[in-house]
């Protein structure tokens, strides 16, 4: 199973390039050229822009979103995926932001916005931060093996916590219950919200992709958003192959957001669907002393 998904093409490296556009890791027979050809027009475009010299710019919420805002901030699930960061909520300009993503799927993605509109500020507030939910999230449990399997489509799903609690169970029918001690895990899907960050006078899209190029291609370009101030470059949150790399995001000519719309710097490849998979496995062994 494929889906379509949009790739920065002239911020990507040479080789990895090719592998998004072919959809695979090129076999050494396997004709390049096309592919290069793309990369290299694309940079070249690139090349021709003055350098990057904007400094972030946001604005405070308007006083219609200001009492949303902040029952929004006591959220126990908003204090738990922000917990350690620096952050407001602000309005931002999204035709201003830059991307550090090497890809937004774009299933669905007019669909996701249909109902907003740049005058609608509840709507928009909406979007960004959705209302608090339990995900119903199913497990497969292999007894014999000691394991439990999580899956889901949603790459929000995350092992929230590791733990240990007292509770009061019976091991089998029929017994009696009685205190014992549980170690174990909390699986959930991690909350998406519309996130900015700000580091060194640039502001990147953190969180909610998907949703922001949605709104750009239907023209609307302020919204309001979590704005995380970052103190280093791991608070960027860009770590990892699914990034593009520091010295790209900190050059002279960035990604913006707005750019995955521009066939001529970005490029719809087909990609091969993925599942999360989380296992969490019990492993018992002796070891010599």
């Amino acid at each position: 199973m494929f889906r379509s998904v949009r790739i920065p093409l002239a911020w990507l490296d040479r080789e990895e390039s090719v592998v998004f556009q072919l959809g695979h890791i090129p076999a050494p027979d396997e004709d390049k050229a096309p592919h290069l050809e793309n990369w290299a027009r694309a940079r070249a475009i690139v090349a021709m822009r003055p350098p990057f010299a904007r400094t972030a710019v946001t604005d405070p919420l308007p006083p219609s979103l200001e009492a949303r805002g902040k029952q929004f901030g006591e959220r126990p699930d908003v204090k738990q995926a922000m917990h350690g960061l620096d952050w407001q909520l602000r309005m931002i300009d999204l035709s201003s932001v830059l991307a550090f993503q090497k890809q937004i799927m774009m299933e669905e993605i007019d669909l996701r916005v249909a109902g907003n509109s740049q005058e609608d500020l509840d709507g928009l507030f909406s979007l960004a931060f959705p209302d608090e939910k339990n995900e119903d999230l199913s497990a497969a449990m292999d007894y014999s093996a000691r394991s439990t399997t999580f899956t889901s489509m949603n790459p929000n799903l995350n092992v929230a916590f590791q733990g240990a609690a007292d509770v009061v169970i019976s091991q089998l029918p029929g017994q009696p219950p009685r205190a014992m001690k549980m170690f174990g895990f909390i699986v959930s899907v991690r909350p998406s919200f519309i996130q900015a960050v700000e580091y060194h006078g640039r502001l990147f899209i953190r969180d909610g992709y998907h949703r922001c190029v949605g709104l750009i291609q239907k023209g609307i370009v302020q919204v309001p958003a979590i704005l995380v101030q970052a103190r280093s470059f791991q608070q960027l949150g860009c770590n990892g192959p699914g990034f593009l790399r520091e010295e790209v995001l900190l050059g002279e000519r960035p990604a913006f957001l707005r750019d995955f719309l521009d066939d001529t710097v970005s490029a719809t490849v087909q990609q091969v669907v993925t599942r999360k998979v989380i296992r969490i496995r019990a492993d018992e062994f002796t070891l010599q002393l």
